[in-house]
């Protein structure tokens, strides 16, 4: 019996030590995230390392060191509801530059934020914090190309003729400088390619703009825009600024045929101008050009990715730096163009106007729709304001925008998707100017976990319908419903 025992533990024991590997290799896969004063680094293989919050008042750190431009792509995946991240520049560990609430997140139903930023060489920390539970995060980094490192008025770049050159606007190098010299007069022409939403601009050696020495691209990485600016040039020092955006881009500048000189005067030389008609600058066959007279009206915008006044098809992509937002064109018609708002093109904005139109390649098109998650774990987001002729509000279109503290629908509202504003712990205050909601125009949950005593002013033709309606969808009951004047 005794030996049967003893033989039946040393079978157990050597079980034990054949799989104590594999346990202690799972182990090992696992992080114990430490303080801000001793955070965990991770590195750029864009995998994932996993861990747990221990519990609801504790913080994981991580560090994560950029050593070159390019674009950092941070994804976080959680399996616990509301846990949260936030992410810091090490410049400002106050401000977070990104957030976003797990309000979906659960052990059987994770979900995942995916978020990326353009930078220059830097550091950055991430913080998990708000609800015990496991959770991933990985970081991965491309680098770009880039050959004028930071240039200032003082110490631009030096362009060389017919020489493409690469470039990269960050937040925190956010202006390009390039000076090139002109030894003969005659004509001269800049490319500039944009991989986002720039501008250009040339000046002479006092920093003076020419007539007609600026160009704006509304460029992606999928998608970018071309613009030429050709110039008449005396000899002289020029400079070119590449400023107002972020992203890459490509520059060159090229000479022409001499141009007549000007009239003998003491006063600066006058810039002309003369418009160039092609669809691609760099195509193998030779342009066609066409020379217009001299004018001093804003120089025409050669494109590569649209024809100029064409209207773009529907589900292609426009930037538009003005209203710092990204747009899907949702109707071609030549006559009546639209589009639809999807997602801001800053992700650390506090405040935005949605616009009633926007331009690009010459064409306006009517702003209609907020589009699904447009700002979907903006947390940062504190004003929307919405023109008034939006149609549509997305699904998620407001998800989890914590910071949010009053929202005016506009009367051309007919639908408001699900989950619209779900999350939005700080909406306090609902104005709602349409009539056109109904009980299957409005998604479920669209006002879920919104403020218990929120204020919720509706039209009077409509307050006891709507009353109904938006407690059904998630405005607590407690909510103070009033009508408008």
């Amino acid at each position: 019996m005794k030996k049967s025992l003893k033989k039946g533990i040393s079978i157990l024991t050597a079980l034990a030590l054949a799989f104590s590997p594999v346990v202690l290799e799972k182990a090992e896969k696992q992080v114990v995230a430490a303080t801000i004063d001793d955070p965990v680094e991770i590195d750029l293989s864009d995998s994932w390392t996993e861990a747990t919050l221990a519990s609801d008042d504790s913080a994981d750190w991580y560090k994560i060191v950029c050593p070159n431009t390019g674009v950092l792509t941070l994804s976080v995946m959680s399996y616990a509801y509301t846990q949260k991240y936030y992410l810091y520049s090490e410049e400002d560990l106050e401000s977070s530059i990104n957030a976003k609430t797990f309000y979906d997140a659960s052990e059987n139903n994770p979900e995942t934020d995916k978020y990326s930023i353009i930078t220059s060489p830097a550091t950055y920390y991430v913080k998990v914090v708000d609800a015990a539970g496991k959770y991933k995060i990985k970081a991965g980094f491309k680098e770009y190309e880039s050959e004028e490192g930071e240039t200032t008025f003082d110490n631009p770049y030096s362009l060389s003729y017919d020489k493409e050159v690469k470039g990269v606007l960050t937040s925190s190098n956010s202006v390009d400088w390039y000076t090139f010299d002109v030894q003969e007069s005659g004509t001269y022409t800049a490319t500039f390619t944009a991989y986002g939403n720039m501008e250009m601009i040339i000046s002479d050696e006092d920093n003076i703009q020419l007539n007609n020495g600026y160009a704006s691209a509304y460029g992606s990485d999928e998608d970018p825009e071309t613009v030429q600016i050709e110039q008449d040039l005396e000899v002289g020092k020029y400079y070119i600024k590449i400023c107002d955006g972020i992203g890459a881009y490509k520059l060159k500048i090229s000479s022409g045929e001499s141009a007549t000189p000007s009239p003998t005067s003491t006063a600066k030389p006058t810039y002309t101008f003369k418009p160039t008609y092609t669809t691609n600058p760099y195509s193998t066959k030779a342009p066609t050009t066409t020379q217009a007279p001299t004018t001093t009206t804003r120089p025409t915008i050669i494109s590569t990715s649209a024809t100029a006044n064409a209207v773009k098809a529907v589900g292609e992509s426009i930037n538009d730096y003005t209203s710092q937002g990204f747009y899907v064109v949702t109707s071609s018609d030549s006559n009546n163009p639209t589009v639809s708002f999807r997602g801001p093109s800053n992700s650390i904005l506090t405040r935005i106007t949605i616009p009633k139109t926007i331009t690009a390649s010459n064409v306006t098109y009517t702003v209609t729709g907020i589009g699904d998650n447009a700002f979907g774990g903006c947390s940062n987001m504190m004003a929307v304001t919405i023109n008034a002729d939006i149609e549509t509000i997305g699904s998620k279109a407001f998800y989890g925008c914590s910071s949010l503290t009053k929202m005016v629908i506009p009367a051309s509202v007919k639908s408001i998707g699900k989950k619209a504003f779900f999350g939005c712990k700080k909406l306090k205050n609902i104005i709602i100017k349409t009539s056109k909601l109904t009980a299957k125009s409005v998604g479920n949950k669209a006002f879920g976990k919104t403020p218990k005593k929120a204020k919720v002013s509706v039209p009077k033709k409509k307050f006891k319908a709507y009353k109904k309606i938006l407690v059904k969808k998630g405005i607590n009951k407690k909510a103070k419903f009033k009508k408008l004047k």
